[in-house]
């Protein structure tokens, strides 16, 4: 009879374990460091009594959520709270607060490219294509930081914002009204990256627009004088797709 109770207990405390494991496991890595006996622990997490002792669980968002609005109020600091607090109420389905809060995140951030990516790391989770180019093309555009000084370009946070934007616009379809804005915000970014001007240039040709394609090649020329190479092909290139095709060859 005392060893059918002890298999018991051990079988519950068993049981209590694996669902400790388990919880503990489904929380996400960023929490794993939160400081023991500290203020956010106790917005995160409670102890809650059982057979074998105490054990922590992660509370849930319509706890945390206003734990941490307290906190908010009384931090001279709160940017990363607010952070803490969209997450949390993503969480909740409460996606227009977690939207004001992410954008209040950017606003009070010294770490403006970090909560730009932030937001758009949002609107990529909530499916919304045009609000995540625009938010990434907003990073694009970022001046220089002085840490990339000698980072090469494709490294580069503004280009890497960029290449991101264009597979958003081509998974998406979202036009070639954004793919134009986003070529123009590129080449303004990085003026002197001249395969920017290719391949903004084989793009207008895919679509048909010889009269933009006219103005960028005066464009690169008022830029880049001497590079005759890239002026003779796209000249010619314009010719032979308008149906010019002995104008072409005499280019």
């Amino acid at each position: 009879m005392k060893f059918c109770r002890r298999s018991k207990m051990v079988l519950l405390l068993s049981g209590v374990f694996a669902v400790a494991l388990a919880a503990w496991a489904a929380i996400p890595e960023w929490m794993h460091g939160i400081d023991s006996g500290s203020a956010l622990e106790r917005v995160f997490f409670s102890k809650v009594p059982m057979p074998g002792g105490e054990i922590t669980i992660r509370r849930p968002p319509a706890e945390a959520v206003p734990a941490l609005g307290e906190m908010i109020k009384s931090s001279p600091r709160p940017e990363e709270l607010y952070s803490l607090r969209a997450m949390e109420e993503e969480q909740a389905l409460d996606f227009t607060a977690a939207e004001a809060d992410w954008k209040l995140y950017l606003q009070t951030s010294p770490a403006k490219a970090e909560a730009q990516l932030a937001l758009a790391d949002f609107y990529h989770r909530r499916h919304r294509p045009l609000d995540e180019v625009n938010a990434l093309s907003a990073l694009g555009r970022m001046p220089p930081v002085a840490a990339e000084k000698f980072t090469a370009l494709t490294d580069q946070q503004s280009w890497k914002a960029f290449e991101r934007i264009f597979k958003v616009i081509q998974a998406q379809a979202l036009g070639k009204t954004v793919e134009l804005d986003q070529y123009k915000a590129w080449i303004e970014r990085y003026p002197r990256e001249q395969s920017l001007y290719s391949r903004y240039f084989e793009f207008l040709l895919d679509h048909k627009d010889f009269k933009a394609a006219r103005e960028l090649i005066a464009s690169y020329q008022g830029t880049f004088p001497k590079d005759e190479v890239f002026l003779t092909k796209a000249r010619a290139l314009l010719a032979y797709r308008q149906g010019a095709v002995g104008q072409g060859l005499a280019v």
